[in-house]
């Protein structure tokens, strides 16, 4: 419609016979041909230099040609001259903000936010959460921005979210982000494009920043969720086997007894010697649930840990198998997961050295790593040629040959990993059968350890 309108209204000045034209044919002449140019810019114009200036010329040379016929037609013929300076000085200074408003114009109606990535992408990050939904939204807008007829968001090889305005048979070209391939962006080229612009991959490459972090917001928002998840099934699951052992192990024995109690009770005045018959049987079920109760109090938190802390109990335990127990002074408090898990760690590790290590010395350290880990290492020696159970060397003695899985080793390595860490078991190469746990920094408590207790009337049984 720009391109009709001016036709129409230049037409007259630049076709006519001169004597024919009226003296204002001029000024429609000027305003045809800066219709045209901004129509010509509008559509033709790719953010290139030569045309954006080439535009300008021509839109600054029609301004300078209406201007001198309006005020030609105002003044004396005697001040055509002056006017006419006056007006090619303003026009020159006119063509610098000339060519800036052309080119944000275009740049703005076809391309949208490309010249200034940095503030799109500050509008994506803030208008914007960390949710699925919020993700999805995010790469519409910045496709919407950015005059793309299609986006998607690839994170790990995985589709993230999609927007797309057009029919499936498009041109769509992929643009890494990062040098590793686990952020890319699909992006649908513009109508008539054969390539993606240069100053289109600069801006996708800011933009994609934002969109990264909004994709890994939503996932650990999913992770968090599936950990509350698993947290609540744990926790049933303790519950449930929890009561599976009161149910069957104390209910039947403590049950019996009562029966049996009462049982004596009856006897006690008709059948005076059945009374101590019956004592004994009662005496035995209590010792048995006694003991019940024992080993599930000890399943919840080992008891010795209870009763003397971290470090006093592994050194109880070190000393049994006698074992060299090495730890800073003073030693690290950690959190109550901690213990449990350093506890088991070390007691499994000592009771696979002493099973299987015929009395060789063993050599027990905790040290704290400058970052504040905690690293635990278990060694003994042993023969190149002797099995050690679930920890046996693979064939043929290789130094980089893992441990055989067995109950054990799986143990030490699920302890470790629930809590953030990990653990090597294996040969140094150097004679040393070596258990290596290293447990991040979280295990670290800020509260002492709990104050050994006294034994109540279930320990002294």
């Amino acid at each position: 419609m720009l391109q009709l309108v001016g036709i129409l209204t230049a037409m007259p000045a630049f076709f006519a016979p001169a004597e024919v034209v009226p003296a204002g044919a001029v000024v429609f002449a000027a305003l045809g041909s800066l219709l045209n140019v901004t129509a010509f810019a509008l559509i033709l114009v790719d953010q290139s230099t030569v045309l954006v200036y080439s535009a300008a010329i021509i839109i600054v040379v029609a301004i300078y040609a209406g201007a001198v016929a309006v005020v030609s037609l105002l003044v004396p013929p005697g001040v055509e001259r002056t006017v006419q300076t006056v007006a090619a000085i303003g026009i020159a200074l006119l063509f610098q903000p000339v060519v800036g408003l052309l080119r944000r114009t275009v740049g703005r109606t076809l391309y949208g936010g490309r010249d200034d990535p940095a503030g799109t992408a500050r509008r994506v990050r803030q208008r914007h959460d960390g949710s699925e939904a919020g993700v999805a939204a995010a790469v519409a807008e910045t496709a919407e921005l950015l005059r793309l007829p299609g986006l998607t968001l690839v994170v790990d090889g995985k589709v993230v979210a999609i927007a797309r305005r057009t029919a499936a048979d498009v041109r769509e070209v992929e643009v890494p982000i990062s040098t590793d391939g686990s952020l890319a962006l699909r992006v649908v080229l513009r109508p008539g494009e054969r390539a993606l612009h240069a100053d289109d991959r600069a801006a996708l490459e800011l933009v994609a920043l934002p969109l990264a972090l909004l994709a890994r917001e939503a996932d650990l928002s999913e992770q968090l969720r599936d950990a509350r998840a698993a947290t609540v099934e744990s926790r049933e699951w303790e519950r449930v086997t929890l009561h599976r052992d009161l149910h069957d192990g104390l209910g039947p024995l403590l049950t019996g007894a009562a029966f049996r109690a009462d049982a004596a009770r009856n006897l006690l005045r008709s059948h005076p010697d059945a009374v101590d018959a019956q004592l004994e049987v009662v005496q035995a079920d209590l010792r048995t649930a006694l003991e019940e109760v024992r080993r599930v109090v000890d399943g919840l938190r080992p008891i010795e840990l209870q009763d003397r802390g971290l470090w006093d109990a592994l050194a109880r335990r070190a000393d049994r198998v006698g074992a060299d127990l090495d730890v800073p002074d003073p030693p690290p408090v950690l959190t109550a997961a901690g213990q449990v898990a350093v506890y088991r760690i070390v007691s499994e590790a000592l009771t696979n050295a002493d099973r299987h290590g015929h009395g060789s010395p063993t050599d027990v350290s905790a040290t704290l790593t400058p970052d504040g880990a905690l690293h635990l290492v278990v060694q003994n020696p042993f023969a190149e040629d002797t099995p050690r159970g679930d920890n046996a060397r693979a064939p043929g003695g290789s130094t980089s040959a893992p441990a055989r899985p067995g109950i054990g080793v799986a143990s030490i390595h699920a302890r470790a990993e629930e809590l953030g860490g990990s653990a090597t078991i294996g040969s140094d190469g150097h004679g040393l059968w070596r258990v290596t746990v290293h447990l991040p920094p979280s295990v670290i408590g800020t509260e002492p350890s709990p104050t050994p207790r006294h034994r109540g009337a279930v320990d002294r049984a």
